[in-house]
């Protein structure tokens, strides 16, 4: 099997692309210019990267003519939570039209195969929803990233390309980069730092799931929909066990024997808080979260300290 990801040197495209390395798949990538393979680690010796420059028009729809893969990964994106007017273009160039390419890129390539058709999983974002329901996005991040799901009924109905994007909530895990709130507080709790991290009021709630069962969901979709079980559309890799930011640091204090050092209410929410993530879809067919929360957060505070952070 033959992938091509995009956002590989990201926190779950890194993770994706080492895990189809080393289940054996022809990995290759699409680095913007400013990405670093090294991320990827030793597997990228293995693993073919691919450099276009997003601003010619038509970049990545020969890219994919070029490479001809089974399975498109989709997670690149540019995440913003609030923007400027010279953020606009950029911001949809990348969120809309790179996504719109891949698909053409495939319509074209399908177009041309007597085998099984080559297929797209993109990363959607729960942001896209707000707690309203269906298309309230919280920021023009969202509201981009919800815009390209409209193209994929017209892609799957009439340009013959199986695909589908899936609604990921929190991401969590070993060796997060990101500076994301999980990594934050293990490392509070591990410390022992008396130096309060300023918190929300902490009464949002939070759907946490552990990289390797969202990594597993990416391939599952694939193969779902190259062999027809799997419809195209949208589906949740949700936890299905909410907790409350108060909820989650009591966790984090119960496992580690030392509660991190946070304060609630020291700054406010922002303004496009989500209160209460919203499942809206149905649940991908044929997964189900395997890592439990406690699992996960015991697996982190139990590793080298490296690999919570």
């Amino acid at each position: 099997m033959r992938a091509l990801i995009t956002g590989a040197t990201g926190y779950i495209g890194t993770a994706l692309a080492r895990h189809l390395h080393s289940a054996k798949w022809e990995v290759h990538t699409l680095l913007r210019a400013s990405s670093d393979p090294a991320h990827l680690g030793a597997a990228v010796q293995d693993i073919t990267c691919h450099r276009i420059d997003e601003s010619e028009g038509g970049a990545a729809v020969a890219l994919v003519e070029a490479v001809q893969p089974d399975c498109v990964f989709h997670l690149a994106s540019r995440i913003q939570p609030s923007h400027t007017a010279s953020d606009i273009r950029p911001l949809l160039a990348s969120n809309i039209a790179l996504g719109v390419e891949l698909l053409e890129g495939i319509a074209r390539i399908n177009a041309d195969r007597q085998s099984a058709s080559s297929v797209l999983v993109a990363a959607g974002t729960y942001w896209a929803h707000g707690e309203r329901g269906e298309g309230a996005p919280n920021s023009l991040y969202a509201a981009s990233k919800h815009a390209f799901e409209a193209f994929l009924p017209f892609y799957s109905q009439h340009r013959g390309v199986p695909c589908c994007s899936l609604l990921l909530y929190d991401v969590y895990g070993p060796r997060d980069p990101r500076g994301k709130l999980i990594p934050t507080l293990v490392e509070s709790a591990l410390s022992k730092q008396s130096s309060p991290l300023a918190m929300s009021p902490g009464d949002q709630l939070l759907d946490l799931v552990y990289q390797d069962d969202v990594v597993r969901g990416f391939v599952i979709a694939a193969e779902g929909l190259r062999a027809g079980s799997i419809d195209a559309g949208r589906y949740r890799l949700d936890s299905g066990e909410r907790v409350s930011l108060k909820a989650l640091v009591e966790k984090i204090a119960t496992i580690a024997g030392h509660a991190p050092a946070v304060e609630f209410g020291a700054r406010p929410y922002p303004g496009n808080q989500i209160m209460v993530p919203l499942g809206t879809g149905p649940r991908l067919p044929g997964w189900d979260p395997a890592v439990s929360l406690a699992q996960g957060l015991q697996t982190l505070l139990s590793a080298d300290p490296e690999a919570s952070s």
